[in-house]
């Protein structure tokens, strides 16, 4: 069993003990995106950020996700609501959309965290 299946199998018990909890589903979300298993990653940022709404991380690592599965507006969307609630955010947010196209739109997905050592300014 390797580490993401380790991980994955951590916060599935979580999940388990505390049903619906919004910090468990992100982070399963993550090491479900992690591994490729973007529909599902999804399904876990989507229900993270119905329960805990005014949270901007599970929106932040939804944008990337749904870019992956060709939803431009609504990764576009996500970061927008990332800064609303946050506005200490747009940093980031800015730099996951310095990749856009001529759309505006975020170029790349993967790789982002709003909370990685060296990115507040």
């Amino acid at each position: 069993m390797g580490n993401h299946d380790l991980a994955l199998a951590a916060y599935n018990r979580s999940l388990e003990l505390r049903p619906g909890d919004p910090d468990t589903l992100n982070a399963r979300g993550v090491a479900r995106s992690r591994i490729g298993d973007t529909a599902n990653a999804l399904i876990d940022f989507t229900r993270a950020t119905r329960l805990a709404p005014d949270e901007a991380l599970p929106q932040f690592n939804q944008a990337p996700v749904l870019l992956k599965l060709g939803n431009q507006a609504e990764a576009q969307e996500a970061l927008d609501r990332v800064v609303a609630i946050d506005p200490s955010l747009r940093v980031q947010v800015k730099r996951c959309s310095s990749s856009a196209g001529p759309s505006g739109v975020i170029g790349q997905a993967g790789g982002f965290h709003p909370n990685r050592p060296g990115d507040a300014e």
